[in-house]
């Protein structure tokens, strides 16, 4: 996660190898407030786990929320807004806008001629 990005996990946060996600970037598996449904007084959940798959790349200032589930070698555009699960869209997709929509299928990031840089610029 590059500069002033955000986790929040109050269930379940799952990250998948080689996730990259840009700066401003958020994570969040939380409304962080209860909701009810006022017609017949259900209560919404207030947390649900987030999945990024494998090979994830992001622009900067995205949303992940809570029922987020991304599909391997999937990019995300700049100020996307992710709120549920884009793995039938397949893998080799580039996601984006409020909320995110396919754009693009059959693109990917070249992972394998960056893969040498990423590893010796790991940090955990």
């Amino acid at each position: 996660m590059a500069s002033n990005a955000k986790l929040i996990c109050l269930e379940k946060v799952v990250l998948g190898n080689y996730v990259r996600l840009g700066a401003e970037s958020q994570i969040i598996d939380t409304n962080f407030h209860d909701m009810i449904d006022t017609t017949n007084g259900e209560k919404q959940k207030k947390t649900a786990p987030v999945f990024i798959g494998n090979y994830n790349f992001s622009g900067s200032r995205i949303s992940i929320m809570k029922n987020t589930i991304t599909p391997d070698f999937c990019s995300i555009a700049t100020n996307s807004f992710c709120n549920k699960d884009y793995t039938s869209w397949g893998h080799n997709i580039l996601i984006g806008g409020i909320p995110a929509k396919l754009i693009r299928e059959n693109i990917s990031r070249d992972w394998e001629g960056e893969k040498q840089q990423l590893d010796d610029f790991l940090t955990i």
